[in-house]
């Protein structure tokens, strides 16, 4: 007895895969996929039976041109990104993620930052910016979690400020000039 190739064997399951939507009811999420066993190939509803090996039509060149792109799905939720806020050298914010506010600002480059959330076990990362009405030079800009240690400052620094910016979704800034002394800048605050 003599074996088909495998080039006819592959474009008798073509020509059957062709066929077979027409002969056979098909559910509308269901993919038909092409199986080998030994020298045959068969088609098959979602899966191979588990002695097959599924064939990846790619491979064999029997892919039909790229189809049109569908619809864009809608927006999905937000990830896990951070907080941030963009605030000027009064205290103002300029700009934010939500939720954020500035309960204190002392005029001269202390600002407590209230994120409305515990911030325990988040990064906190700062950086000095320019502002329309704040374009000079500056220093740096340091930051510290209020509340408790190890994490926060634990130390009643905070509570100078009043006794309820002294908890873990408050953080204290500090800006400065060049030479290091406090001076009223803005900044980015975010926490991650």
């Amino acid at each position: 007895m003599k074996h088909r190739g495998t080039r006819s064997v592959l474009a008798a399951a073509l020509a059957i895969g062709t066929l077979a939507p027409l002969t056979m009811p098909i559910n509308a999420d269901a993919a038909v996929v092409l199986c080998q066993r030994k020298n045959r190939i068969k088609l098959r509803i979602d899966v191979c039976k588990s002695k097959e090996t599924q064939l990846d039509a790619a491979e064999l060149g029997v892919t039909g041109p790229t189809g049109p792109q569908g619809q864009e799905g809608p927006v999905g939720p937000a990830g896990p990104g951070g907080s941030w806020a963009l605030v000027d050298g009064t205290g103002t914010i300029l700009a934010q993620s939500g939720g954020i506010s500035v309960p204190f600002s002392d005029g001269a480059g202390i600002f407590i930052v209230d994120f409305g959330t515990s911030l325990t076990g988040k990064a906190i990362v700062v950086s000095g910016s320019f502002t329309p009405l704040d374009l000079g030079g500056r220093g740096a800009v340091t930051a510290s979690l209020c509340g408790p240690a190890p994490q926060g400052l634990d130390n009643g620094t905070c509570a100078a400020f009043g006794p309820t910016v002294d908890t873990d979704s408050h953080v204290i800034l500090v800006t400065s000039d060049g030479a290091g002394s406090n001076e009223p800048h803005g900044f980015y605050v975010t926490a991650f």
